[in-house]
């Protein structure tokens, strides 16, 4: 249970990252698609998260 809150707030941190990033860009996106992208590209989004987290801290 625990677990998969875990993975889950990651998920969720990953949407809020994308979001900024589509509000930058000036892209409007619904959630739905992320989540899709987020499950089709886990790995490719990891790294980027992972960038990008460096960066924002």
């Amino acid at each position: 249970m625990k677990e998969s809150m875990k993975k889950f707030g990651i998920h969720k941190l990953k949407i809020i990252i994308l979001e900024k990033k589509m509000r930058k860009w000036g892209l409007k996106r619904s959630k739905r698609e992320m989540w899709q992208e987020l499950d089709e590209r886990p790995a490719i989004l990891e790294r980027k998260f992972c960038e990008n987290s460096k960066k924002l801290l």
